[in-house]
């Protein structure tokens, strides 16, 4: 027994000594096989178009401190060539692969504002595959007296640069051993999801083949929200920042900019619909009592005037407004975004031909109370803003 027990040691000690090895001989300038090896078992490979590709054979979340989001999904929307589409910040992550009967890929976290939206148009549509619908998921923010221009770089680093900032994530910090550790555990779990990329294997969370996020770290209450009891939202809309930027009217500037992205996608023959995403009914209720968004009405006004197909779900009365069911005050979760696509095709039959009704129709029902329907680890959600919620029992998918 002791002789078994003591071999399980040595094997574990001979894999995690394995990849701390193959780290050394990357910072000593080792062969360039060996770094394109260790890069690609742990899901780093150098380039986006390498990294899609077995992200989409292994079905694994990715996530990496090395993401180039705008890059990473211009990755995605190739390999795909989807027939719709949903772009905008983060808070288009919730629509998954599932909700769709056709291609579908997302493109959350790839711009954030109407200058960026525009150029994400010209530089992947033009020309080149086009979706024949995309779903904007537009921010308030974007049109507010102050916006915030948040420019992505869109830039690429060379296989050697990335193969250095591997190297120094999992050596030059105080928890380099811990790292590697957890990293190995990671690679060698037989079974269940696969993940790649360091955050991905060290976080067990990230985007699936299809770009949408998974937040398991912060549903099993791995990772403690920063907005326990909307805290951070209520706090926000008190100081007018993040996603909550005041605005007396609206930003005629912005709104021109946003226009000219819509423009083009007249222009190519690509279809659209403008969703404003949901606030949890605590914080958007708030945001209408501090009178500081006053740009919000007078956006839907215009882009109604205009003739745009834009629909509403700021203050979530249409889709339900249990709390419970949100990421944090601003991001909603799986079974909001479910509820809110069935509600945007009753009103918007363009879009049924590519919407899996039954299946979204089946996860607003069953899933009600809960953020996520598309678990990717077995580990049950909480109440992860300590909101008194009660779970229901988990589900087979």
């Amino acid at each position: 027994m002791t002789t078994q027990i003591e071999l399980a040691r040595a094997r574990k000690l001979w894999r995690i000594s394995g990849i701390s090895i193959i780290c050394s001989l990357i910072l000593a300038g080792g062969a360039t096989l060996l770094v394109v090896l260790f890069l690609t078992i742990i899901g780093e490979t150098p380039t986006h178009e390498a990294r899609v590709r077995q992200q989409h054979a292994l079905d694994a979340l990715y996530h990496s401190p090395f993401l180039e989001p705008v890059a990473y999904k211009e990755a995605l929307l190739r390999y795909h060539r989807p027939e719709i589409a949903v772009i905008g910040t983060s808070r288009a992550g919730p629509f998954r692969q599932p909700f769709f009967s056709a291609p579908f890929v997302n493109l959350q976290s790839t711009v954030d504002s109407p200058s960026e939206l525009h150029e994400f148009i010209a530089r992947n549509f033009a020309g080149r595959h086009r979706p024949q619908h995309l779903i904007i998921v537009a921010e308030l923010s974007w049109f507010a007296d102050d916006p915030v221009d948040g420019r992505r770089p869109h830039q690429g680093r060379s296989p050697e640069e990335h193969a250095v900032a591997v190297h120094q994530y999992l050596t030059a910090h105080s928890d380099s051993a811990a790292r590697l550790q957890a990293l190995t555990a990671s690679i060698l779990r037989g079974g269940g999801t696969r993940f790649m990329g360091l955050h991905g294997h060290l976080r067990r969370e990230g985007f699936s083949a299809f770009g949408s996020f998974h937040y398991e770290q912060l549903l099993t209450g791995r990772r403690v929200s920063i907005d326990q009891g909307f805290s951070f939202s209520l706090g926000a809309i008190q100081t007018g920042e993040h996603r909550f930027r005041w605005g007396e009217a609206l930003n005629e500037g912005r709104y021109a900019q946003f226009f000219e992205g819509l423009d083009m996608l007249d222009h190519l023959g690509i279809d659209y619909t403008v969703i404003l995403p949901p606030f949890a009914t605590t914080v958007a209720r708030a945001m209408q009592d501090s009178g500081r968004f006053q740009h919000w009405p007078a956006l839907v006004d215009q882009l109604q005037k205009d003739g745009v197909p834009i629909f509403d779900y700021s203050l979530p009365t249409r889709i339900g407004e249990d709390d419970c069911e949100y990421i944090d005050g601003f991001h909603g979760g799986d079974v909001v975004y479910a509820r809110l696509l069935a509600d945007v095709v009753r009103r918007d039959p363009r879009l049924s031909r590519f919407v899996d009704i039954p299946t979204i129709t089946r996860i607003s029902d069953e899933y009600a109370g809960s953020a996520a329907w598309s678990r990717r680890t077995p580990e049950r959600e909480i109440d992860f803003l300590d909101l008194g919620c009660e779970r229901p029992a988990a589900r087979d998918h």
